[in-house]
């Protein structure tokens, strides 16, 4: 089996990248956090999906939500891979909410995922179907993580055979002192009674279930008086903010009402001091041109002489027309029959008489003319006393609330109070008077509710201490049923697989295993070519100097933890199904290496690399150094 390639679409910190891979040594460079063991994860549950093993329900690992990207909504990507001369492509969503999985031969773009089977947590069994391996096996075969090779997964370096075939080949810790796989089986089960189910209130398991449930329910009850505690102190803080706003803004309007206010006294003063101005120029005026005779006249009284002084003026109009008519026939009659003595008396009295009346009406005109100049008069005399006792009337409604001098007073009070920086807006006093009865409704109601939500605080049974103890107490029995849970998960792996060695008589392999591992031990060390490995599965070796058969236990830390390399190699090997040849997957294989132990592993995964397809993630140079020092031919990835 070799992996082609990886686009990876959303998982982790990576979006949209694509990394090839050679089907011999490939060399994956990056530092702490670059994403050496997330682009590992990734090549895993492609293969094999995100949910835990060994149950029989759908749940998802911590790692479903830990590589979902945080920041896009992708979570998918696409695996390509061969086995023998047929090349695969596995396209994944990994969103739980609409996980798919797909595979395809790619020769032909043939969508083969309906030939595979899916198991009762709904994954889809192809691989265990290509290649024969169950996820957990994969990951115990094909993945070699960083802490096995400094034997963190093993205690007792005598029983590392026994420890190693277990978990390598099933994902188990073989129990020490049994001789037979029934009497292994039988241990396990009575251990699994024990620990019991979830279902039996009364078993270890049942029972902090239980716990886990009560104080689940209790660390709820907390939380929600928490969070109703928090959020009345934050909508407390926001109605404190909230009514500073709206007396700052009340301030501002009563600056601008106080404005309005002062602008409409000084139009009102203005306006006064205009008419009182006008009636003092007017009293002046009536009495400058008005004399007391004049102010004294009835105006009636001088129309009705005019019209009788009109009405003489006419009559004595008519009399001297009169007159002149017959001084002018008298004229005519005595030019035509001239009589002196008698025409001459006649034609004077007429023109005496003629003349009287002339000086008669003239002194009518004048009369008449004097009678409409004082009529004229006592006209603009009317007028003037109308206008005045208009002025006094808008005078009497200017100060009807206020007298002239309050409101002097009080524009003066206004001028002192007002701020010096004080701006002015451009709003009229009612739209202002309106907002600030808006905002007094305001100040009420959030006076109100203040009160209320500080009764509501003062009255909270809210305690940071409970919900710390609590919590603690919650992570306690959380670890002990994860404890608890990962032993009967163990205990079923573990007799699934010992029941499988029985079966399948795999404990006929020791032959070929004990001669792998002594081929490998030996291109590693260069020393030790003789290994026992005895029904128990206990190892020995020669030792080269002395000659004398010896348990590997008793060698260095650093022998020891080549043997247990070798081992692995030797596994991955004989546990590849035929014809095809496992990938090896190595993540910080030789931290711990000395020098001349990482060259001769570096020389094996050379020759491995001929028929398996090697992976090496790293955070160390040396690995790259020496391949390009000894011209290997590999493929380098380096992750920023």
């Amino acid at each position: 089996m070799k992996i082609r390639a990886a686009h990876i679409q959303g998982f982790g910190k990576f979006m949209d990248e694509t990394f090839n891979f050679s089907p011999g040594l490939n060399i994956i460079f990056g530092n702490n956090e670059a994403g050496k063991t997330t682009l590992r994860n990734f090549l895993f549950h492609m293969l094999y999906g995100q949910k835990k093993y060994g149950v029989k329900k759908r749940i998802y690992l911590p790692v479903q939500e830990l590589y979902s990207p945080w920041n896009h909504y992708t979570y998918q990507g696409i695996l390509r891979y061969t086995l023998g001369d047929t090349s695969y492509s596995i396209e994944r969503n990994f969103h739980s909410d609409f996980e798919e999985v797909r595979v395809f031969k790619e020769d032909r773009g043939e969508d083969i995922s309906t030939l595979f089977p899916t198991d009762i947590r709904k994954e889809l069994q192809f691989m265990k179907e290509q290649i024969g391996l169950s996820e957990r096996a994969f990951k115990n075969t094909v993945l070699i993580e960083q802490n096995e090779m400094v034997g963190l997964l093993y205690q007792n370096k005598e029983n590392i055979f026994e420890e190693l075939v277990g978990k390598v080949v099933y994902s188990i810790e073989g129990e020490k002192g049994q001789k037979t796989i029934r009497d292994i089986i039988g241990s396990l089960e009575k251990d699994k009674k024990e620990i019991g189910t979830p279902k039996n209130k009364r078993s270890l398991l049942g029972i902090a279930y239980e716990n886990l449930r009560k104080m689940g329910e209790k660390k709820y009850n907390i939380e929600n008086e928490r969070e109703s505690y928090y959020q009345d102190q934050e909508f407390l803080i926001e109605i404190v903010e909230q009514e500073k706003r709206l007396e700052i803004k009340e301030q501002k309007l009563y600056l601008n009402k106080e404005y309005l206010e002062s602008q409409n006294l000084r139009d009102k003063i203005k306006t006064i001091e205009e008419i009182l101005y006008e009636k003092q120029e007017l009293e002046k005026y009536i009495n400058r041109n008005f004399p007391f005779s004049i102010q004294q006249s009835s105006l009636e009284k001088i129309q009705r002489e005019r019209e009788k002084n009109h009405h003489i003026n006419r009559k004595f109009t008519l009399l001297c027309g009169a007159f002149i008519g017959i001084g002018i026939l008298f004229a005519l009659w005595w030019l035509i029959f001239p009589y002196p003595i008698l025409q001459l008396p006649l034609v004077l009295l007429s023109i005496l008489l003629g003349a009287w009346g002339l000086l008669r009406k003239e002194n009518l005109n004048k009369k008449s003319k004097a009678l409409f100049e004082q009529l004229d008069k006592v006209n603009q005399y009317q007028d003037a006393l109308k206008e005045l006792q208009r002025l006094q009337e808008r005078l009497k409604e200017e100060t009807k609330e206020y007298s002239f001098e309050d409101l002097k007073n009080k524009m003066k009070a206004l001028e002192v109070n007002r701020e010096t920086n004080f701006i002015p807006s451009c709003r009229d006093l009612y739209s202002i008077e309106l907002e600030l009865e808006e905002i007094q409704k305001q100040k009420k109601d959030l006076l109100e509710e203040r009160v209320y939500l500080e009764v509501k605080i003062k009255n909270s049974k809210w305690n940071p201490m409970t919900l710390e103890e609590v919590e603690e107490e919650i992570f306690a029995i959380e670890k002990k049923i994860k404890e608890m849970e990962d032993n009967i998960q163990a205990i079923d792996i573990t007799i699934s697989t010992f029941e499988k060695l029985e079966n399948d008589e795999k404990t006929r392999w020791l032959p070929s295993i004990t001669k792998q591992i002594q081929e490998t031990i030996y291109k590693i060390t260069k020393k030790y070519h003789i290994i026992k490995i005895d029904e128990q599965y206990k190892i020995k070796t020669v030792d080269p100097y002395s000659g004398r058969l010896i348990s590997i236990d008793e060698l260095s830390w650093g022998t020891f933890c080549q043997f247990y390399f070798a081992m692995r190699m030797s596994l991955v090997q004989l546990l590849s199904p035929k014809p095809i040849c496992l990938p090896m997957i190595l993540d910080e294989p030789f931290i711990y290496f000395d020098d001349e132990r990482f060259e001769e592993s570096m020389k094996l995964l050379k020759d491995l690399s001929k028929q398996h397809q090697i992976i090496i993630l790293t955070s160390q140079y040396r690995e790259k150094q020496y391949v390009d020092q000894n011209n290997y031919q590999y493929e380098y990835i380096e992750l920023k």
